[in-house]
């Protein structure tokens, strides 16, 4: 195998190595999914029976730099639901630095005169660790959540169903914002899909654009591989049965096509050519014998 050989078979397992995960991983992992989702969804109406809503307390650390030192910790705040300053559970990463020899390289000249030089200096290397006596330092909040449960009925069902919605930290408008969307004993349009008997409140999203962007780079990896493999096999069959003589074949056949067109277009000349024999003879209406054409 030469060089070019060598080149041609790297670019065809670089595109087949691409060009299978990014096809199958996203067309079989997100585009095909979801389209089999919009495709099996339909729109119906739902009928609101009751909207209630349940509270409970919930917490979120807001966490800034290292340096915790001897403060609480985050965990027993969050058993004891009280507020404050706390270290997290997360070790801080610092650099940390210690003396370390490099190999430095130094070139001077260029093209044949270029001399490259390396020598051993004394430097400092640092990498990060994680540093478990020094936490993260954190200030512990606490406030109340909802989980907004909904129940339903869909059309042409007895059952009925319950959805549940959740509100955040301290997020009440989000609870009226709910409670305005859903309002009891009133119809609202609801889209189900039959396949997992799901239930959802807005139309099916559709197939984003980047998972679409890269079907099309799998199709590209792809296409490049097949051609690379049909002109490889090009290659092969030149090189096995020769160029020069498939050539010379290939102007035989084309002579011995043409042949049969030379041959009827001899007959047909032969077959128009004006005969040197004299017309033959006839007799007209008085009995008289002539040749030739009638006058």
């Amino acid at each position: 195998m030469n060089e070019q050989q060598r080149k041609h078979l790297v670019f065809t397992c670089c595109c087949f190595v691409l060009g299978v995960p990014f096809f199958f991983g996203f067309f079989f992992g997100a585009v095909y999914p979801r389209l089999q989702k919009i495709s099996r969804t339909y729109k119906t109406s739902c009928l609101i029976l009751s909207v209630t809503d349940e509270s409970y307390a919930c917490h979120y650390q807001e966490c800034s730099y290292c340096g915790c030192g001897s403060a609480t910790s985050c965990s027993s705040r969050i058993s004891a639901q009280t507020e404050g300053k706390c270290c997290g559970s997360r070790c801080c990463a610092r650099d940390e630095c210690e003396g370390c020899y490099e190999d430095k390289e130094s070139c001077s000249g260029s093209g044949k005169d270029r001399k490259c030089t390396t020598e051993r200096v004394w430097n400092s290397c640092c990498h990060r660790r994680c540093v478990e006596y020094d936490h993260e330092y954190c200030v512990m909040h606490w406030g109340t959540c909802w989980n907004m449960h909904i129940q339903f009925r869909l059309q042409g069902e007895a059952r009925n169903r319950v959805h549940v919605l959740h509100c955040g930290f301290n997020e009440l408008s989000c609870v009226h914002n709910i409670q305005k969307q859903f309002v009891i004993e009133a119809n609202k349009d609801c889209w189900h899909d039959p396949h997992d008997d799901s239930v959802q409140w807005s139309e099916p999203s559709e197939v984003a654009p980047g998972w679409w962007v890269g079907v099309a780079f799998g199709c590209l990896f792809l296409t490049c591989c097949i051609v690379s493999c049909l002109f490889a096999v090009r290659r092969l069959c030149a090189d096995k049965f020769g160029a020069d003589s498939w050539r010379v074949n290939r102007s035989k056949w084309r002579r011995r096509d043409s042949e049969p067109d030379t041959e009827r277009r001899n007959d047909s000349n032969e077959t128009a050519a004006p005969s040197s024999e004299p017309p033959p003879a006839y007799t007209d209406s008085h009995g008289d014998v002539a040749m030739g054409q009638l006058e």
